[in-house]
């Protein structure tokens, strides 16, 4: 095992023990040109999440998309930073472009739910947590503990 991969392990170590810091100076020391790698990537996002970094994690998401649109996280984590960072209507954009490649993901449906409530959207809001618990029915337990759907309740 390389210096490299050395790094990626320690920084995913890390990040398993709750320390995000250390994670990120572990990712500080690999090479330049890994810093694109998908999995660098990843575990910077989880990263960013981890601390808060909301426009830190837009960016990498934003890579993540574009890089591998295949995988819902990216886009689910894209949305999150974005309602933090933006505005909920920018985030609910990004997770209607994501549903072109994941219609039967249900946190998309469910992050749409919570998007339509926050605005007011109730009925929208409805429909959008009924699909997600069609094709996850452990989702109705998530559904009434988020703050975001209070008015659905």
């Amino acid at each position: 095992m390389d210096n490299g991969e050395r790094n990626l392990q320690a920084a995913l170590g890390y990040l398993h023990l709750g320390m995000a810091e250390d994670a990120a100076e572990e990712l500080d020391l690999l090479p330049p040109h890994r810093a694109g790698d998908l999995v660098v990537l990843r575990i910077r996002a989880h990263i960013h999440s981890e601390l808060h970094a909301w426009e830190a994690l837009r960016d990498t998401a934003a890579r993540l998309t574009t890089i591998a649109p295949q995988d819902s996280q990216h886009w689910i984590w894209l949305a999150y930073a974005t309602r933090r960072c933006r505005t909920v209507r920018e985030a609910e954009g990004i997770l209607q472009d994501a549903l072109r490649f994941h219609e039967k993901e249900p946190l998309i449906h469910f992050n749409l739910a919570c998007y339509a409530a926050v605005t007011g959207r109730t009925d929208l809001a409805r429909t959008r947590l009924a699909e997600a618990i069609r094709l996850e029915p452990s989702i109705t337990a998530m559904a009434v503990e988020d703050p975001d759907l209070t008015t659905l309740w």
